[in-house]
């Protein structure tokens, strides 16, 4: 309920502050700020796809990142034409057919509307990341698996693998939960509690058992180490220690 709360909160913060922009441009500040709003689901789309691009394989990363800049351009541009067409009428102005209000410069600009997309969504990315901090005694998490809703608590996920277009969440329990947020994502929400590994592979510090520097071990599964996270592998004392009570067993 936080999270939607603190969502909410920032994109009719982002509404008022492009709002403010185009009202230079000659409108009132009501249809300004209707205007603005054809920002806001293209943004967040955005800011939803492009860390599925930075998951997928590097050449076919340019490529999907260009379909994706100019599909969102492309649905901003008719959104703004359908909105200034609403404050079109709202004003009581006859509309003529082939006759469509005309759009300010700047508004049909794609330089500036891409900046102020990208700067949408660099503002929620990084109130996503932070969020989780301010959120840590929360220890339930509730995501969407093969359709229906799943209730966990953190510790009961030992770590969770990204597959192509989907993850797979292992619990403690045995069970594999599987959904569409990507790895990037789940690492942003759980914050320090769980380390990433690999690019395929984030764990659940308090489930690690120990390491041979290629590869973690968690309850009843091994997990590879990649070069590029070796570095940043730290286990907690207490976790080795209960490595090493039942090695010595």
């Amino acid at each position: 309920m936080k999270r939607i709360a603190v969502i909410s909160v920032y994109w009719v913060a982002a509404i008022l502050l492009s709002a403010a922009i185009i009202v230079s441009f000659g409108y009132s500040f009501p249809e300004a700020a209707t205007i603005s709003s054809a920002f806001i689901p293209c943004a967040f789309a955005l800011d939803q796809i492009i860390p599925r691009i930075r998951e997928r394989e590097k050449s076919a990363r340019i490529k999907n990142s260009i379909f994706v800049i100019l599909g969102v351009l492309t649905s901003t541009f008719l959104l703004i034409m359908i909105l200034q067409v609403m404050v079109f009428l709202s004003r009581g102005t006859e509309l003529l057919p082939n006759q469509l209000p005309q759009t300010p410069p700047v508004l049909s600009n794609p330089v500036f509307v891409a900046l102020l997309l990208t700067a949408m969504a660099i503002g929620e990315h990084f109130l996503m990341k932070a969020f989780p901090k301010a959120t840590k005694s929360d220890r339930k998490i509730t995501f969407t698996s093969n359709y229906r809703k799943v209730s966990l608590n953190r510790s009961d996920i030992l770590f969770i693998e990204s597959r192509d277009n989907e993850v797979w969440i292992y619990t403690s329990h045995g069970d594999i939960h599987k959904n569409r947020t990507p790895i990037s994502h789940w690492e942003n929400y759980f914050g320090d509690d769980f380390i990433r590994t690999h690019r395929s592979y984030l764990v659940n510090k308090a489930a690690i058992l120990s390491t041979d520097g290629k590869t973690i071990f968690v309850p009843g599964h091994e997990i590879p180490v990649s070069k590029k996270y070796s570095p940043s592998i730290a286990i907690p004392h207490n976790n080795l220690d209960i490595a090493n009570s039942e090695t010595e067993e």
